[in-house]
């Protein structure tokens, strides 16, 4: 909660500001710069569209092409483009009318095609981790089949889901788990040569509490 004037945001970067091999990125500034290209964020739900998770991915690739010279990050001219429609959301669930409401979205894949392809869990994932649904997308494994890139481990909340894809393309192995706090049994087992951690402002007071949400 706002704390003396002080924002979440602000609580956090206070509190990881002096940690080594850490680094901070904010990424509002630059998503309300591209908001007048196109649609960033649904109509009907409070999530970004693929086009706003592009630009969050972004700065990401960005900064991590500083610690990796084998990352180069994906320019928007790296995609094809096409205008496609989707139904519902979250907002329109909240009305009850996800399944007659639908709107439209700019999708992208890259020219060349996606690179990282779905990873099956092991036995490990299926002991700690297993799924609830067929559709559960808690838990995502991506692989890649260049050995030279780097492996990671990302945790994040649910704007997590449409930064995979986009973060994928860099690893030769990620693990994307929809986790607010740090699983570091998740971490040891992975051996990952970075963790990412995204969150939107609003699941930051589970951090700083240092709990896990109800559900």
């Amino acid at each position: 909660k706002e704390t003396g004037g002080i924002t979440p945001r602000q609580q956090l970067q206070e509190v990881i500001r002096n940690l080594p091999h850490v680094a901070i990125l904010d990424l509002s500034s630059g998503i309300i710069i591209k908001k007048s290209d196109n649609r960033l964020y649904w109509k009907c739900d409070t999530h970004w569209t693929p086009l706003g998770a592009y630009f969050g991915y972004y700065p990401i690739a960005k900064q991590l092409s500083r610690w990796f010279s084998n990352i180069t990050p994906m320019r928007l001219s790296d995609f094809i483009t096409w205008r496609d429609w989707r139904y519902g959301g979250d907002l329109a669930m909240m009305i009850g009318e996800n399944l007659n409401i639908r709107e439209s979205y700019l999708a992208l894949e890259p020219k060349r095609g996606w690179l990282s392809k779905t990873g099956s869990p092991d036995a490990y994932y299926r002991t700690h981790h297993p799924p609830k649904e067929a559709d559960d997308d808690r838990l995502t494994i991506m692989e890649s089949t260049n050995p030279d890139l780097p492996k990671a481990v990302v945790f994040g909340d649910s704007f997590l889901v449409k930064l995979v894809a986009f973060l994928a393309e860099h690893f030769h192995r990620a693990v994307f788990h929809r986790e607010l706090l740090f699983d570091e049994a998740l971490i040891q087992h992975e051996k990952p040569d970075v963790v990412i951690v995204c969150l939107i402002e609003r699941s930051f007071h589970h951090v700083l509490s240092k709990r896990k949400p109800p559900g």
